[in-house]
């Protein structure tokens, strides 16, 4: 008969570290939980490596690389942000969009609440890198 304390030591080994693992991971954290000014800066998109940058005095910006940049204001509201596209962006003039941000790190997702712009929708459904 097999010995069951001689396998016990091993699994044991694995289960700490996984442990240890889980928790040290970082909890996401809300817009609201930790200001505006998480967002504030470049963004890398892991889709396309387009850049989005965000400004302090309300300002946003999206370049595409193979297209013209969509310019915009930006605005919380609650724990959504709220991107509205200038009236002469290429893409999506005067339409709002409304996502809850969550970051983790320096990688910022998007959970979409509204948004009637498809290119924009796109880019928003993965995760950009704090550039």
């Amino acid at each position: 008969m097999k010995n069951i304390s001689s396998n016990f030591l091993p699994v044991a080994t694995i289960m700490c570290f996984v442990l240890a693992a889980c928790a040290s991971t970082p909890s996401a954290k809300r817009v609201s939980e930790l200001g505006a000014t998480a967002l504030i800066g470049s963004w890398i998109s892991e889709l396309d490596d387009t850049k989005l940058t965000v400004e302090k005095n309300g300002v946003y910006r999206i370049e595409h690389a193979a297209d013209a940049a969509t310019t915009g204001r930006w605005s919380l509201e609650g724990t959504a942000i709220v991107f509205i596209s200038d009236s002469a962006s290429s893409a999506c003039p005067d339409i709002e969009g409304a996502y809850t941000p969550e970051i983790v790190r320096d990688t910022v997702r998007f959970a979409k609440l509204r948004d009637d712009c498809p290119t924009r929708e796109t880019h928003m459904a993965w995760p950009w890198q704090r550039g």
